[in-house]
């Protein structure tokens, strides 16, 4: 029985051991590369640590490694163990998706302000932006898009309501042109507006003013 304790008190710490050494490599990777999805990532799970997505350092620091725009950084060496996250895409592949996206629909919020990326280095293939941000703005709004489906749409099936990416901050957003044209429940007409019926007594009352005076003139001759 103290052995089996023993054993796990010793694996627990070594787990212990291995998720600082990866939150400590991951730290200097993202001062290096902050804008790659894997520090995006590493950066909101800060105030998300529950998420699946953000359930192990040691995978977010596998994910920088992967990516191609990351993996030179020392902190890849050796190379990490764990799986990377499940469906983060590379930098050059939400580079990509967010450069297709805007090329398509270029007004979007996605595009604009604090998410506009510049054309994509062309060597690396990736852009200098917060390419996860401005991704999951875009397929947020237009999530049937093409360059939603390969990249945006895998990584938030396993990561649920993740914010930003995933899922908008709450009071986010603002309604769409369509409800905002319909009434709401228990709404009257605007003056001057007649409703229907209102509408058809005003016609019948002009109809019976008409006959009356067609029978007067009738009368006259």
């Amino acid at each position: 029985m103290h052995a089996s304790f023993l054993a796990l008190a010793l694996a627990a710490s070594a787990a212990s051991v291995v998720n600082a050494q990866s939150s400590a490599s991951l730290a200097a990777l993202c001062k290096v590369y902050p804008n790659t999805p894997a520090c995006e990532l590493s950066a909101v799970c800060a105030s998300q640590a529950t998420n699946p997505a953000c359930a192990s350092t040691d995978a977010i620091l596998a994910s920088a490694c992967a990516d191609p725009a990351s993996a030179a950084h020392p902190s890849c060496t050796p190379k990490p163990t764990a799986a990377p996250v499940k469906g983060l895409p590379t930098a050059k592949a939400a580079s990509a998706d967010v450069a297709s996206l805007c090329g398509e629909m270029p007004g979007m919020d996605g595009c604009l302000g604090t998410f506009m990326c510049p054309p994509a280095n062309a060597t690396t293939g990736v852009a200098d932006c917060n390419q996860m941000a401005a991704l999951g703005s875009l397929c947020q709004d237009m999530p049937g898009m093409t360059g939603c489906k390969a990249d945006w749409a895998p990584f938030c099936q396993a990561a649920g309501n993740l914010t930003p990416f995933c899922a908008k901050a709450a009071g986010a957003g603002t309604p769409t042109s369509m409800s905002m044209s319909m009434p709401m429940p228990g709404a009257t007409a605007a003056p001057g507006a007649p409703s229907g019926a209102n509408a058809n007594s005003v016609v019948g009352s002009l109809t019976a003013v008409v006959a009356a005076a067609v029978a007067a003139v009738l009368a006259g001759l």
